[in-house]
């Protein structure tokens, strides 16, 4: 329970994306936190992974929705995907769709903090597919979409 909810605070429920889903919170930090604490039959290590857990949610919190958050996180796509959906931070001016190294295509970014990015048939199987972020013309973040072959 105290791992699911410390899971839950990060995007694809995965600490290591470094992005927290759109959802979380302050509060949902703070819940996640009690029950980290009040977790009965775990290991110290598991509680202390979950601490550090925590304390990561809180960094990215803190800069979430300033100029200096450049996560970016894309969801997985394959060749039927019509578009690459996913989530920035507000340090993202602009997002592109590269296959294989080469843009392809620019993003619709959305106020909520989401993108979308059509594919327009330019995934075939075997393609190499990320997402680039761009804080005007710099590049600041490029995030692999995890092409699953059809």
């Amino acid at each position: 329970m105290a791992t699911d909810a410390v899971l839950a605070l990060f995007a694809n429920n995965n600490p290591s994306t470094n992005v927290l889903k759109l959802t979380t919170d302050q509060q949902a930090i703070d819940s996640a936190q009690q029950l980290v604490e009040a977790a009965v039959g775990v290991t110290e290590a598991v509680r202390a992974n979950m601490q550090a857990a925590i304390v990561q949610a809180e960094g990215l919190l803190k800069v979430r929705n300033t100029p200096l958050d450049y996560s970016l996180f894309a969801d997985d796509a394959d060749i039927t995907s019509t578009a690459i959906t996913g989530i920035m931070g507000q340090g993202i001016t602009s997002v592109r769709l590269l296959i294989d190294g080469a843009v392809k295509a620019n993003g619709t970014l959305n106020a909520d903090g989401s993108y979308s990015i059509p594919t327009n048939d330019f995934i075939t199987q075997g393609s190499k597919v990320e997402v680039a972020g761009y804080n005007g013309t710099a590049e600041v973040a490029r995030k692999n979409s995890k092409s699953q072959q059809q």
